[in-house]
């Protein structure tokens, strides 16, 4: 199986709510095969947004947080998908 990072758009939103001062986009990384995930966001200054589309807002973005969210991925996808799951539940007993 090949191990693989996806990277989805998860905030896209002009920031703070009550006086912006640009778009903060938000990019969520799950790794395959063991589902490990991080997130990380950064705000692109509105006067870098003037005139832009979407897609070329977020990849302002993505070029400002990829040099962190790519090694992330490329070190956390190659760790083994048994990190982190449940090897055994044990319940208690219940007196009455």
């Amino acid at each position: 199986m090949v191990n693989t990072t996806d990277y989805k758009v998860t905030r896209y939103e002009w920031y703070p709510a009550d006086e912006p001062t640009g778009i903060c986009v938000g990019f969520t990384a799950t790794c395959s095969p063991n589902g490990r995930s991080q997130y990380w966001d950064t705000l692109v200054a509105s006067g870098a947004t003037t005139g832009k589309t979407q897609e070329e807002i977020t990849g302002l973005a993505w070029d400002a947080l990829s040099g962190t969210c790519v090694p992330w991925g490329e070190v956390n996808e190659a760790k083994s998908a048994l990190i982190g799951t449940t090897y055994k539940t044990i319940s208690g007993s219940s007196e009455e």
